[in-house]
């Protein structure tokens, strides 16, 4: 068959195509040198953002009021350097001093334009930098942004930035009421938004009234169990310990659900993993809540060991295994029970306390 005239010949189809990989080439070196362009200038705006944050540290360390930083509003840099040298500072409320600053009510007009952007990530991190203001003031504003907010991402930016200027329990019950009545992304943000509140409290108040506070929310969520949940899950990785006889309440109270008594267990066991209502809880009616007292309770006397040592032969699989994990992690005091259990008639308290003292690998609970 001939060569069709109408196609170029040979030599002139290696030229086009030796054109074509040369081209392919040059796109791509182009692009190489964009994404690495890109980089350096990513990390020099940081690096300068860093000093700038420094600067203004350094700043307020020494006595300089808010009013005399030299901020550009006009600056998205300056704008996000403020608003986390304040964050870093665990300012309680930095109102009363912004308002007296002449580049303050030019910045929130910025701010608050871009909430109002047509794009949702702008809007998000305008929220975001308005909430580390801690300025009080601002929380009416932003609760009505958050009630107009259509965007699920930037809802919750504006949430979160409500949660972290919230003062006193119908504060924070509006933040619960907002989680009700319109969900957001999962219960993960919900707990993340109890944490936000939680810190705020320990940032602003003593341990004991953080505590009084978060018992008074505690016992106000109880009409909304769901919930609860979150709040009781925030408050296991809280570190206050005073809340824990009011988290033993609620893993008693009469009606407590099959998931409350659960979320109890843990945070009492992430608080105080020797109270008495983790014993109380190795002798629940439920497997799930045996299994998770039994995987943080770290008894003082020979009465919870012997509860543990209990469970090594009880009939579910993750009762027994944290139960023996638990005795593990005790080292010497654990111990005994478990090789006591291997040389025993019970076929499943012998393997799971061979398995543990045999294994001794990271545990997860």
């Amino acid at each position: 068959m001939p060569y069709p005239s109408f196609l170029p010949g040979p030599a002139q189809l290696t030229q086009i195509l030796l054109w074509i990989a040369l081209v392919m080439f040059a796109s791509l070196l182009a692009l190489y040198a964009t994404v690495i362009i890109q980089k350096v200038l990513i990390e020099r705006s940081k690096a300068a953002e860093q000093q700038l944050r420094a600067r203004f540290a350094e700043a307020l360390a020494t006595g300089a009021s808010l009013a005399s930083l030299a901020v550009d509003p006009a600056s998205l840099r300056h704008r996000r350097a403020l608003a986390h040298t304040l964050v870093a500072l665990s300012a309680a409320d930095t109102g009363h001093e912004l308002l007296g600053a002449a580049w303050f009510p030019s910045l929130l007009e910025r701010l608050f334009r871009e909430a109002r952007h047509r794009y949702w990530g702008r809007r998000a991190a305008a929220y975001e930098t308005l909430g580390m203001l801690s300025a009080v003031s601002l929380r009416p504003r932003l609760m009505q942004a958050a009630q107009g907010e259509s965007h699920p991402r930037a809802y919750a930016a504006c949430l979160q930035a409500v949660a972290r200027l919230s003062r006193g329990l119908q504060e924070m019950t509006e933040i619960a009421q907002c989680l009700e009545h319109r969900h957001v992304l999962s219960g993960s943000f919900n707990e993340g938004i109890f944490r936000t509140l939680i810190g705020t409290l320990q940032r602003l108040e003593s341990a004991e009234e953080a505590a009084t506070q978060l018992r008074d929310l505690l016992h106000t969520l109880e009409a909304q169990p769901l919930l609860l949940l979150d709040a009781v899950s925030a408050t296991g990785k809280s570190g206050l310990e005073g809340i824990v006889p009011a988290l033993a309440a609620l893993y008693g109270a009469r009606e407590a659900s099959l998931g409350q008594r659960i979320a109890c267990a843990r945070a009492i066991g992430a608080l105080d993993p020797a109270h008495k209502s983790l014993h109380k809880a190795l002798a629940d009616p439920a497997w799930q809540v045996q299994a998770a007292a039994a995987r943080h309770f770290k008894p003082l006397d020979g009465s919870g060991l012997g509860a543990l040592a209990d469970l090594l032969g009880d009939a579910n699989f993750y009762v027994r295994r944290n139960a023996a994990l638990a005795l593990r992690e005790l080292g010497a005091q654990g111990e005994p029970p478990l090789r006591a259990a291997m040389g025993g008639t019970d076929p499943f308290a012998a393997a799971i306390s061979r398995y543990v003292l045999c294994f001794r690998g990271p545990a997860h609970a």
